[in-house]
């Protein structure tokens, strides 16, 4: 077996907690690579696993590097709340001793692909675990026109939009109102930020359908993908959305629902 240990340098926790973790993986014959979040990833093709050591923000960006890898990832919470995270840092020790024998299950999510179109060619391409959002570039009231399957949907006006998977419907779409889904569903979530007109409300659209954005002359318009990656729209330019064609695969190592982990991290996020 053959592990890549990321972690988060921004973390210093993390830096040591990496070292502890690569030498009980040694110990038991396991060949191990290191690498920092945040600087250039070493990638090799035979990589079996990836253990990532950092928040939610952290595996999030493993995810845009590796997700169309088919490697399952391991999420060690180093943070604050760790929704996608496998385990808590004191349950590692047992965790990679189930991790050598293999008794662990994989939990597939989905991705929205995300494509920046002008003149009907691909400009960009993004993949997304939680979101894209759409805001002003200038912090004024922003107009989108929404298509979905191919069909006008309606004109949102507002501070803007945001387009979320089953997982990111904990994220920023929760914040803004949002319900919580199922990540087991292949759903799309458009939850509008403060819609002008009182009755936007949010919407789950069937994971089949592209959802087309098209901002209007009200100012640039600017999308951000979990919140890591920005790109502004020019004039002319639209947005595809759409589930990937690929989806993250997180370790388990209990049977705990989805519904008894949103309860037990809300509720502790929340009093601290």
């Amino acid at each position: 077996m053959k592990i890549l240990i990321v972690n988060n340098e921004r973390i210093a926790e993390s830096c040591l907690m990496a070292e502890k973790i690569t030498q009980q993986l040694q110990t038991s014959g396991t060949e191990v690579i290191t690498a920092e979040a945040y600087s250039a990833i070493r990638f090799d093709d035979d990589i079996d696993i990836i253990i990532v050591l950092g928040g939610d923000g952290t595996l999030i960006r493993v995810a845009h590097l590796y997700g169309a890898c088919n490697i399952p990832i391991m999420g060690v919470n180093m943070g604050t709340v760790g929704f996608l995270s496998s385990i808590e840092v004191k349950e590692i020790e047992y965790s990679l001793d189930k991790l050598i024998r293999h008794e662990y299950s994989l939990d597939e999510r989905m991705l929205l692909e995300i494509d920046i179109m002008q003149n009907n060619q691909l400009l960009n391409r993004y993949y997304s675990l939680n979101e894209v959002s759409f805001r002003s570039s200038r912090g004024r009231i922003l107009s989108l026109e929404i298509k979905i399957a191919g069909q006008s949907h309606a004109m949102f006006r507002g501070d803007g939009i945001i387009i979320a998977t089953p997982t990111g419907s904990t994220a920023y779409s929760l914040s803004a109102g949002g319900p919580v889904i199922d990540p087991l569903l292949e759903v799309l979530l458009l939850t509008p930020l403060a819609a002008y007109h009182l009755y936007r409300r949010p919407l789950v659209v069937d994971g089949g359908k592209d959802i087309w954005v098209y901002p209007q002359a009200d100012g640039p318009a600017e999308i951000s993908v979990d919140g890591q990656v920005k790109n502004e729209l020019n004039e002319n330019q639209y947005v595809i959305v759409r589930k990937a064609p690929h989806k993250v695969k997180l370790l388990r190592f209990n049977d705990e629902s989805f519904f008894h982990t949103v309860n037990t991290k809300l509720w502790r996020n929340e009093s601290d």
